[in-house]
Formats: C-alpha cells, structure tokens, sequence
C-alpha cells in the first residue's frame, strides 16, 4: 500500500514535470509569461498554469537618411574699375581737404570728379583706361598727373605744393619782362587767364608769373590773386632798361611845308615792297602795340583818325594813326628779317599842341616832339646796341618825313613810333597829339634770303 502511494506521487511528479515543460515551451512560444505554481491539495496538489505576458519589443526601424543640403558655389562679386586717390600736403603730408578733383578721357571730355574730404582716399568710379587726373585747391598750385582705373582700384598717393595764382580781372593786361612798363611787353593776357605766382616786387604792385619757360610780370591791380600777396617772396627782377634820350631835330628830318594833297600817293619806299604789315593804319590799329606812359599798365589800342573827319591828319589813304596822352609809343614787330641784312624805317607824321579846338592850327602850342625807332629784340626797348632812332622833330601842322636804319641781328625787328617831350601839366590845359601815316619798312641792303 505504502509503495502503491509511492508509486502515485511519482507519477503526479513526472506528469507534473511533463506539464511544466509543455507550459513553459508553450509559454516560450506565445506571450505568456513562466506559469506560477499554486499550492496542491495534500493529496492531489494541481498546478495551474498561468502565463505571464513578456514585454513585446517592437521591431526597431532604421532612420531614413535626409538628403544632404545642395552647396551652391559662391561667387566673388566683381568690383568696378575706378582710380582712387590720397592726397597730401607735399610739406606736412597731412591729407588735404576740399581738393578738387577731375578726371578727363583721352579725348579731354570730363568723366567724373569728387571732392576729398580730409579722411581716407577718394575713389572715383570710371571704366578701365587712362585718364588725366587735375588737382585744385586754393592756396595751392594745380597738379596734373595721368593715371590708369584699376579693379579694385589702388591708392595713388599725389601731393600739392603750397602756392597761389592770379587770374585776370581786367579786360586784358601785358605781359612784360619786368615790373615796370619801361619793359617790353612779352604777351597780352585777357579776362579770366589764370597764372602760376612765383613772387612779387618789393611793394607788391607788380606780381612774377610763371609764362611758359620765361618769369612774367602783371600789375598786381589787373588780377584776382587767391591768397595773401604778401606771402609771396620778393623776386628781383631783369634791370631796367634805359630808354634812349629824345633826339634832337637834324638834317635827316625833312619838313614838307605845306599838306600833302589827300589824293597823293605815298612816298615811294627805298628798296622793294615794304615788309611792315599795316604801315597805313587802313586796318585800324591791327599789329600795332601800345605801351603805356604811366605805371597803370592800362595800354589801350593806338587811335584811329578817319579822313572823314579829320582831313588833315590823313596823309593818304581813308585813315591814320594817332598817339595821345599816356598811349605814347607802339610798336610793330616782324619776325621775317634777315641777319646782317640792313633795314630802313619810314613814316610821315604830323604833330598838333592847341590850346583851342582848331585842327588847322595849334595855338599856344607846348614843346611836343615825334620820332621813330627801329629794335633788335623785337618790342620797344631802342638803347644802344639794341635799337636807333631818326632825329626828332617838333614841327606842327605839318607833315614831316622821318627816317631811320639798323643792321638785324636775329629774325625779328619792329618798328617804334614814339611821342616825345608829353608833359604831365598839359592834360587837361592843352592838347597834343601825332598823326602818323604811310609808315614803310624795307630791306636796304646785305644778306639775301
């Protein structure tokens, strides 16, 4: 009976052995989870099996990949060509404000400008090529360079030099060769033309000017000056030429007693055809130059006497010439004369000093003289060696033959009228005056061409 018992409960334990192993393969393969035993009776102890849910791992996708972002190529902008500019004080190299500045093409068309303003550099946007840079500033001089645009555009680095201009004010104004008109007149400048400074005289009534490759002097109360004149230094000027004393009347001065009649042709010339232009005044006072008495430089044009008016001052012709008052001398130059050829001057001249109204007479007359003169350096300047004048005559109401000769030295010569013997105290008390007519100039004698 005992071992029957025995018997059973290892049966029960195999089955149950065999059960738990079902269960849990079956477990294994589902979702439950291992069976709990629960507590058999004494006799029969049952196991139920009960499955316990495992953790369910969803299957784990692999992330998608995104798409790498496109690189664009970056581009390098392109910068415009231009012509950029550091300017400077040439003495203290500070930057300069409030320079102008303008660029030309090669055909001298404008095609940009700008201003600087102290800071930085000025960069004036233009195509590529050359062009000319012009610089201005008050209180300095102009500056002129010539520069190529470039992309980018580098810093060319200029530097103006302190200095001043004058620019002309009055109508016109000469030129001369000192500060005085006892020096020739060497140009004549007209409203609006603008000089380089280079100095003054001592009391700065007369300014130096740069003219080219030469020194120049202007009346300082003709021009415009930008800046202080006396800052200029005191230049010394070429010495003062010394005018020929007035001649003294002689055989050479041949008086017509009475008035060529208006009809009569000019005397006839010595040799050929006269060579000075204009020798009849028939063109007005074209190619004669005046020269002033006084120290105004205010050198006006040679009067122009018309037959109509005044018969008796024209010699021939429908007109003459006429120096008065302070436009005392002129001059007319040529430039076609041979060295060592020897040249002679004519003119026919006719002087009036009245203290009336007369034409026909001079009354009360004041010792007023005319003679003529012929210059190597081609102006008016007649010292020896350099000119030689024809004896002077004071004869009035009458036309009078004056003459002269000189030996060339260059290719240039001119022919000098002059009134003598102007006193101060007559303006305005009495009147006088030369009438000049059928002046001639011809080659004598040497060298031909």
């Amino acid at each position: 009976m005992r071992r029957y018992r025995l018997d059973v409960h290892i049966l029960v334990a195999v089955i149950v052995c065999i059960s738990i192993g079902l269960l849990g393969s079956a477990c294994a393969r589902s979702t439950f989870a291992t069976p709990t035993v629960s507590p058999a009776p004494t006799d029969k102890p049952t196991v139920t099996p009960t499955c316990v849910p495992t953790e369910t791992h969803s299957p784990t996708s692999s992330p998608t990949p995104r798409p790498s972002p496109t690189v664009r190529p970056t581009s390098t902008p392109t910068l415009a060509p231009g012509i950029a500019l550091k300017i400077t004080d040439a003495e203290s190299g500070a930057e300069l404000s409030g320079v102008l500045a303008v660029l030309l093409d090669v055909d001298g068309a404008e095609v940009a400008r700008g201003e600087t303003s102290g800071a930085g550099v000025l960069v004036l946007p233009v195509a590529s090529g050359t062009y000319t840079v012009q610089l201005s500033l008050d209180g300095y001089w102009d500056r002129v360079e010539v520069s190529e645009a470039a992309a980018p555009p580098a810093p060319v680095p200029l530097a103006l030099e302190q200095g001043l201009y004058a620019v002309l004010t009055a109508a016109s104004g000469n030129l001369r060769m000192g500060p005085d008109v006892a020096y020739a007149v060497v140009a004549t400048a007209q409203a609006g033309d603008r000089f380089k400074l280079l100095g003054r005289n001592q009391d700065g009534s007369w300014l130096a000017a740069d003219h080219g490759d030469e020194t120049v002097w202007l009346l300082s109360n003709l021009a415009g000056v930008t800046g202080a004149v006396e800052g200029l230094s005191v230049v010394t000027p070429l010495p003062l030429p010394t005018l020929a004393p007035t001649p003294t009347l002689g055989a050479e001065a041949t008086v017509q007693p009475t008035p060529i009649p208006p009809t009569q042709s000019p005397a006839p010339v010595a040799n050929g055809t006269s060579l000075l232009p204009n020798g009849g005044f028939e063109e007005g006072a074209a190619y004669w130059t005046p020269r002033a008495m006084e120290a105004s430089g205010l050198d006006v044009p040679m009067a122009i006497v018309d037959r109509a008016g005044e018969p008796l001052s024209v010699r021939s012709g429908s007109f003459a010439g006429r120096l008065m008052g302070p436009e005392f001398l002129v001059f007319n130059e040529i430039n076609t004369a041979i060295p060592g050829a020897t040249y002679r001057l004519g003119a026919w001249v006719r002087l009036w000093s009245s203290s009336g109204a007369n034409r026909e007479v001079s009354e009360n007359p004041a010792p007023i003289s005319a003679y003529i003169c012929l210059s190597k350096l081609g102006s008016y300047i007649i010292d020896p060696p350099y000119g030689a004048c024809s004896p002077s005559t004071e004869v009035k109401d009458q036309w009078v033959y004056l003459t002269t000769e000189i030996t060339a030295d260059t290719t240039v010569i001119s022919a000098v009228l002059r009134l003598g013997n102007w006193e101060r105290s007559l303006r305005g008390y009495w009147r006088g005056d030369a009438s000049w007519d059928d002046v001639t100039l011809v080659q004598m004698a040497g060298p031909t061409p």
